[in-house]
């Protein structure tokens, strides 16, 4: 070779220069021998859902040498969100088959940014490629970035919660459409439906809201005292993810209503009469305190003191006195404002709403200048309900047809039917032509109702009168009413039925794997009325009239292995008894203790109870208890 200088100098420096660029940037090219992908690159999905990511691995210089390797997953979370692999955070794939698969999830709102990484032998080399998302080299050699991925929530609410208004009043609901890591796609509609209770919709029982204003509103009414129980749902589109949601709600509705009880027949004139008025509440109790009951009669009555009276929480029944100076026949009326479950009440005998809410009519009480009438005949009365039995659907109506007769040989005053549970089936001389004037064989049918039934009873009606000489003569009769079809709720594995109680029973419900047991003590009791006699200021006897309070223990156990939820009671026959009890967790029992004041007479009590157990809602109606009345002078 020709070592000295010239051109062939030049050229050997040149190749030397060259071997010494190959090496370096094969040394550089080996950090790009491969590149790794995952997909998708971003996406948006419900909280609590699992999204599949698919991690690709390509060799860039040279394939996959044969054999098998394991990709590696990690995840960096933010704004909330607690992304968590389900299963292992790792994937195996071949090089016939270079992708595999790893599952990601969230339980809350957020994005989490997931990253894949592995180690590669390629063909031909003598080292491992180890490419990572993200990496500058990984871009450069054609694999992707970390995967991101948006969790949303969605949420929906019925508002305000535990409303209590007066019968008749119109409460509105605001529903609302809430969402987490993401905004509403458009608009859609709330749809309700009236799961329990008395009540219905006014202007209809769906809403609509748009993203700028999530909210609208439905009303609801009821004329009928109770719990009214409102179930609502709506689909929402949150960053292209549909979720459906639903609410509950309940509404209590409160009423009250004030009655008059005179004395039967007349009295001589210059004799004095007492007058009873008693308040009773519906929906809820009367709240503590003492309140006004004002009265007014027409000639020729007149009041012995005052014509107002006191009456409390406690003994919601107060008299007053009233005489006259000639014979003839006088109208009393009475009127009183209360608070019920802390609405105010305003009741007056005679006028529409007392007498929708069971109270009484005005009231006449009579002198003669003979004395009081006498009666050689007898007397006797009988009243017959039908149908014996029938069968209604959950939240259906049941509707009866009350026969009064008058079987003795006396005409009948005063003329009256009660009907604890079923309040519209009560009459009286203000409701039925002739009941203050009942002839011999004279008999009266008419029609009544009740609505929203969700368990079977009992429905037992009383019918009393006052013969000539003032005695009084009752009869009563039952007939029973069960829920044919409950509203149930169906899931693939169990159907939940009400279903009527027998005698004596305690009653369990179960959806799936709840279970709840309510139970009323004591089975039967004995209340007592007293009747005593005081003087008046002016020295005059008067009789009062002190009814009894019934007092009953309600237990609800949840014997089940699911929590419940919106759990509450129902009592017809005393409102009183009426609550919601909110959550019973497994295990755990909630008891309530209450009452009904002023029994007057004997009725049978059903408690029953609604709550929810994963989404589905359950009924169960207790065994009936029987409250009787003895009168001590």
């Amino acid at each position: 070779m020709y070592r000295g200088s010239g051109p062939l100098l030049v050229v050997a420096v040149l190749l030397a220069a060259a071997a010494v660029g190959a090496r370096a940037g094969a040394a550089a090219a080996a950090s790009q021998d491969a590149s790794i992908s995952i997909s998708p690159s971003s996406a948006n999905s419900e909280a609590g859902a699992a999204r599949t990511l698919t991690i690709t691995v390509a060799g860039v210089t040279s394939p996959i040498a044969r054999g098998s390797y394991t990709a590696t997953a990690s995840i960096i979370n933010s704004g909330g969100a607690i992304g968590d692999f389900v299963g292992p955070n790792t994937c195996t794939y071949t090089d016939a088959s270079p992708s595999c698969t790893v599952e990601v999830t969230s339980q809350a709102a957020g994005t989490s940014k997931v990253s894949a990484t592995t180690s590669v032998t390629l063909t031909g080399l003598n080292h491992q490629a180890t490419p990572t998302t993200g990496n500058s080299d990984n871009t450069a050699a054609g694999g992707s970035g970390p995967a991101s991925l948006s969790w949303v929530q969605g949420s929906a609410t019925l508002n305000p919660a535990g409303a209590i208004d007066a019968v008749g009043a119109v409460d509105t609901i605001t529903a609302t459409a809430g969402t987490l890591g993401g905004s509403l796609d458009g608009g859609s509609t709330f749809a309700a439906s009236i799961t329990g209770g008395p009540g219905g919709f006014v202007n209809g029982s769906t809403c609509s809201y748009t993203p700028s204003t999530p909210s609208c509103t439905l009303q609801i009414s009821s004329s009928q005292a109770g719990v009214t129980t409102v179930h609502a749902t709506t689909t929402m589109s949150v960053g292209g993810v549909l979720l459906t949601r639903d609410a509950d709600y309940s509404e209590t509705w409160v009423d009250g209503k004030i009655a008059l009880s005179v004395p039967a027949g007349p009295s001589p004139v210059g004799g004095q009469q007492t007058v009873t008025v008693t308040v009773t509440p519906l929906g809820g109790a009367l709240d503590p305190g003492s309140y006004n009951a004002s009265l007014t009669i027409s000639k020729p009555g007149a009041f012995v003191g005052g014509s107002t009276c006191t009456y409390s929480s406690d003994q919601p029944t107060c008299t007053v006195t009233v005489t006259s100076g000639a014979a003839g026949t006088a109208t009393i009326s009475a009127n009183s404002t209360f608070k019920v479950s802390g609405l105010q009440i305003k009741r007056a005998t005679g006028t529409p709403e007392n007498g929708a809410a069971g109270g009484s009519d005005k009231a006449t009480v009579s002198w003669s200048a003979g004395g009081s009438a006498s009666s050689t005949g007898t007397n006797g009365i009988s009243i017959g309900l039908s149908p014996r039995t029938q069968s209604v659907e959950n939240g259906g109506t049941a509707r009866f047809t009350v026969t009064v007769t008058n079987t003795g040989t006396n005409y009948l005053s005063h003329v009256t039917v009660a009907d604890s549970l079923a309040p519209h089936c009560g009459k009286g001389s203000g409701d039925i032509a002739g009941f203050n004037d009942f002839a011999p064989g004279a008999a009266s049918t008419y029609t009544c109702s009740l609505a929203g039934i969700s368990s079977g009873f009992t429905n037992s009606a009383f019918v009393s009168a006052q013969g000539p000489r003032g005695d009084s003569v009752t009869a009563s009769d039952s007939v029973q009413v069960t829920v044919g079809q409950t509203a149930s709720t169906t899931s693939a594995a169990t159907t939940t039925t009400a279903t009527t109680p027998a005698p004596g029973a305690t009653v369990t419900v179960t959806a799936s794997h709840a279970k709840l047991v309510l139970a009323v003590t004591p089975k039967a009791q004995t209340v007592i009325t007293r009747i005593t006699k005081a003087k008046t200021t002016a020295g005059a006897t008067i009789t009062i009239v002190h009814h009894g309070t019934a007092h009953f223990t309600i237990r609800a156990t949840n014997a089940g292995s699911v929590g419940l939820s919106n759990l509450t009671l129902v009592d017809r026959a005393a409102p009183g008894c009426v609550a919601r009890l909110g959550k019973l967790a497994v295990g755990t029992s909630k008891t309530l203790a209450c009452t009904r004041v002023n029994v007057v007479k004997k009725f049978t009590n059903v408690v029953s109870a609604t709550a929810k157990a994963q989404g589905q809602l359950i009924h169960v109606a207790a065994a009936p208890v029987v409250i009787r009345v003895a009168v001590k002078h």
